[in-house]
Formats: structure tokens, C-alpha cells, sequence
């Protein structure tokens, strides 16, 4: 992996361990109760610009993303709609941005990176990886959906390609060469993985290796 361009799962796990310590902090009575049902709207804001900014992602559930922070913002600081209960809101506003989820189609885009750096949360993507050179990398589902196209890529390296893979009520699919061994670890949790390459192909020795390290929290990974 590039050392050098910071991960976006890193970026993601630091925003969830604060709203975890403000969480935490809440419950012992250590930050303003207010505070955090004033603010928590911003976090969607967040995130629809994460969106906007990840490459891999669909623009359209970002921009929705954004307009639903606001508006819920602009609500709890009670410039408007002040004598509407915001949580009989949220309930069909989710089940509306759901729909919009199958409505809009996923992205498909064409990458030729050495490393994969994916992330989707409440949307999806299609990713055709065509590099010449694959060295494995990190893929992220929260909340949504992600294909990841190896196919076309080709590894030079004689030491197996490790991809950490972590999905979070979503699901990840990576589709790869024939030729290629994938051996699967990790930890699911209300979930599991599925390899359904055919378990008749006999590869030679030689064959390249691919390490797929699995986190899974009610969702599904599958290999193709």
C-alpha cells in the first residue's frame, strides 16, 4: 500500500471513536446532554461530503446526504418546524433515502491503481481495478454495497496480497482471475462469506495468492 496517502478507513475509525467519546462522556454526565442533540445533524452533512470527495462513491446519495443534515440542523436549532417532533421525521426520511439507494444505479468506474482505498457508507459502487501491478489494499461497506472487479489486474509480487475488508450491514463482492488462490480469514459477526469460485479448478503452485481479512457485522462477502 502507498505509505504515503493516508487511508480513508483510518480517517472514518478517528470520526467514529469521537462520537463514541461523546457518547461516552454524555452517559457520565460529562458533556452537555443539549450539545449532542443540538449538533448529531452535522454528522450526516459529514458524511455526504465524504461522499463527495471519495471518488468511488455516488454523488447523488452525498448531495442528499448534505440537504437532510441541513435541514435537520436548521430544524433542531428550531429556525423552523419547531412544533414537529423530529424523530416522527426521521423515520420516513429513512426509509425514503433506502429507496433512493435502489433507485439510483451504482457508480462504475475504471481504476488502475496498484492498491485498492474504497469506502461507501449508505450507498454503492462498482469498481474495475485494472492495475499491472495489485498489491492488495483496504475495502469499506457501511450501510451499502461494493464491487470490486480484479479481473483485469495482474500481480508481480511472489508473496501473497493481503485486502482487509470490512463491511458493516452492506456487502462486498470481489470478482477475480482464475488463476489466482484467495484464502479467507477473520471474524463474522451475524454474517459470513462465501467463495463461490468453483472448487474444482486445480491451480498450479505457483499460483499468486490473495489474503482476504474479513471483519463482518451483520453483512456478507462474497468471491467470484
Amino acid at each position: 500500500m502507498d505509505k504515503h496517502k493516508p487511508s480513508k478507513r483510518i480517517f472514518l475509525g478517528i470520526i467514529i471513536i469521537l462520537v463514541g467519546l461523546a457518547i461516552l462522556l454524555n452517559t457520565l454526565g460529562i458533556l452537555d446532554e443539549n450539545l449532542l442533540k443540538t449538533y448529531w445533524p452535522l454528522l450526516l452533512v459529514f458524511f455526504g461530503f465524504y461522499s463527495l470527495l471519495d471518488r468511488s462513491t455516488r454523488n447523488s446519495l452525498g448531495i442528499i446526504a448534505i440537504l437532510l443534515g441541513i435541514f435537520y440542523q436548521l430544524k433542531t436549532l428550531g429556525w423552523f418546524f419547531t412544533g414537529v417532533n423530529i424523530w416522527e421525521l426521521l423515520w420516513p426520511t429513512l426509509i425514503i433515502v433506502i429507496g433512493l439507494w435502489f433507485v439510483f444505479p451504482k457508480t462504475k468506474q475504471s481504476f488502475n491503481l496498484n492498491t485498492l482505498n474504497n469506502t461507501v457508507i449508505f450507498s454503492g459502487a462498482n469498481i474495475i481495478n485494472t492495475s499491472q501491478d495489485f498489491r492488495g489494499g483496504e475495502v469499506t461497506a457501511i450501510f451499502g454495497g461494493i464491487d470490486i472487479d480484479l479481473r483485469n489486474s495482474i500481480i508481480l509480487t511472489d508473496e501473497p496480497v493481503v485486502i482487509d475488508a470490512f463491511t458493516a450491514f452492506g456487502g462486498i463482492t470481489f470478482k477475480v482471475p482464475d488463476d489466482w488462490r484467495v484464502e479467507m480469514k477473520g471474524l463474522p459477526l451475524l454474517g459470513g462469506w462465501d467463495n463461490k469460485r468453483s472448487p474444482n479448478k486445480v491451480l498450479s503452485p505457483s499460483a499468486k495468492v490473495v489474503t482476504i481479512k474479513c471483519f463482518i457485522i451483520c453483512g456478507g462477502i462474497e468471491i467470484k
